[in-house]
């Protein structure tokens, strides 16, 4: 048993090297928060699976029923789940693509909005309206994305009727005096 305490100790003290080294590592290569602290709790909890299983090994417990069990659950949570995974994965995939940013203003089809907050399973914008929209990041991830932010400057078509009689030289001449 005092083994067992003293494996677990080791895991613990392992874990908090490796989130030290890859916080360290991470922030100085640059790599958004977001990220950062995702894969930050992805490992955490890889090592302490891994500190369960050996521990458990180590005191000769049988995990591979357990193990079984675990699988077979963990298939039809799966099939359950499809569609929140599927959020989550790209939701991961706009915080490390960067598509856009928390306060950039895009547009989405039809839609424009500025993002307000980017979860794990969803983004949060607000409509020019002030209508707050949810939207699953598994949509958002198919969708053409328009950010205003990124190129601050656009162009705006405006349409003028001139009429048949009149001098479209005259009339080009007058718009582009304007300021």
């Amino acid at each position: 048993m005092i083994s067992a305490v003293l494996l677990f100790f080791l895991f613990w003290l392992a874990n908090k090297i490796v989130q030290k080294t890859l916080d360290v590592t991470l922030t100085r290569a640059k790599i958004d928060r977001q990220a950062i602290n995702l894969l930050l709790r992805g490992t955490k909890t890889g090592i302490y699976i891994f500190a369960i299983l050996t521990i458990a090994d180590h005191l000769q417990i049988n995990i591979n029923s357990l193990l079984t069990g675990v699988g077979v659950m963990g298939l039809a949570l799966s099939f359950a789940t499809k569609e929140t995974v599927g959020n989550i994965i790209s939701g991961i995939a706009i915080i490390i693509d960067k598509p856009f940013r928390e306060g950039d203003s895009i547009a989405m089809g039809s839609m424009h909005a500025t993002v307000t907050q980017i979860r794990l399973r969803t983004t949060i914008l607000t409509t020019f309206d002030n209508e707050t929209v949810v939207i699953p990041n598994q949509q958002i991830s198919q969708e053409r994305i328009v950010n205003y932010t990124i190129t601050p400057r656009i162009r705006v078509k405006v349409p003028v009727g001139i009429a048949y009689k009149k001098d479209i030289n005259a009339a080009r001449a007058a718009l582009l005096e304007l300021p």
